[in-house]
């Protein structure tokens, strides 16, 4: 799936839970990633959906990930702004935000770059 995007003020988020892969657990939908747990991938729309690395038996690693080419990076950071993602929870300052946040700063916040 490419990503529109486009970039906007960063604010601080912080998470209960860190994890290699941004994408894993989650659901695509449009303009968002909601997460739904398992073996989800919102970014592989074959397999149904689901973890590329975990069909191996590979535990979940956007580094070793066959989805991480040259081609999907750049349309993820092309519109990494774009795209709101919906985790378990958010805390800013200890109280829970509810209105997501965005990829580029879900992406910064579980694995700190795209490549």
């Amino acid at each position: 799936m490419l990503f529109q995007l486009y970039i906007r003020n960063t604010r601080l988020y912080s998470q209960l839970e860190e994890q290699d892969c941004p994408f894993h657990g989650f659901d695509a939908g449009i303009g968002s990633m909601t997460y739904s747990g398992g073996s989800r991938c919102a970014i592989n729309e074959e397999d149904h959906g689901l973890c590329k690395r975990e069909i191996t038996g590979n535990p979940p690693n956007w580094l070793g990930c066959p989805l991480n080419t040259r081609m999907n990076r750049i349309a993820i950071e092309i519109g990494s702004e774009d795209i709101m993602v919906f985790p378990r929870k958010i805390y800013i300052s200890g109280v829970e935000l509810q209105e997501g946040l965005s990829l580029m700063d879900w992406i910064r916040r579980t694995i700190g770059a795209i490549d």
